[in-house]
């Protein structure tokens, strides 16, 4: 069965989901914490004062194995870098995405 080239992009974040984020003047003199920060409350719709650093993306974020999913796939669109499987699942917390984009020189 022949399967187009673009299948996966269905499972991509769609570009009106982003647009929130690079349509703003100020995205890019965000912080990368804020700019992920940004990313994690659109994501998950938590309140800003729901939301730290430290906090776990299952445990304090109600994030199901899908929701990361989105997550490591909108960074990486939106920071036009590729999370590999294994960096990914080292992932618990959004200081730990920081350092690894950090990493990836975002």
């Amino acid at each position: 069965m022949a399967t187009s080239s673009n299948a996966w992009a269905a499972y991509l974040p769609s570009s009106s989901w982003m647009k929130p984020f690079k349509g703003k003047a100020n995205w890019k003199e965000l912080p990368l914490e804020g700019r992920v920060e940004s990313i994690i409350l659109r994501l998950t719709g938590i309140g800003k004062e729901e939301y730290s650093e430290q906090g776990s993306f299952k445990h304090d974020f109600g994030m199901d194995s899908l929701d990361f999913v989105e997550l490591v796939m909108a960074c990486e669109r939106i920071f036009s870098i590729i999370i590999s499987d294994d960096e990914a699942s080292q992932l618990h917390t959004a200081e730990e995405l920081v350092d690894l984009l950090r990493v990836k020189g975002v």
